[in-house]
């Protein structure tokens, strides 16, 4: 427990080397994303391409995109640099 009257450090460690992981569910319940949208911005949040996240969610890029737009809209961003600063910010 900390003293008021005491100096006091709390320590934060992180594993930089480790990916930094967004939880879907958080981006569902704070942005009322549907599951597929809320995997796509995960993994644009986690630094992913769109092709990379076409080929890692087994769905065309096309359909990553139309994905995105109703993610834009739902988080209100108009680019996905945006939406990638938000997104680390919830970590």
């Amino acid at each position: 427990m900390f003293d008021v009257f005491r100096p006091a450090a709390l320590l934060t460690l992180a594993d930089l080397d480790q990916p930094h992981r967004v939880r879907r569910s958080e981006l569902i319940a704070l942005f009322g994303l549907t599951d597929r949208e809320a995997d796509v911005a995960a993994l644009l949040g986690e630094g992913a391409s769109l092709d990379d996240a076409a080929r890692r969610l087994e769905i065309s890029e096309h359909t990553v995109r139309q994905h995105l737009k109703a993610v834009f809209g739902k988080v209100g961003v108009s680019r996905q640099a945006e939406l990638v600063r938000i997104i680390s910010r919830l970590a």
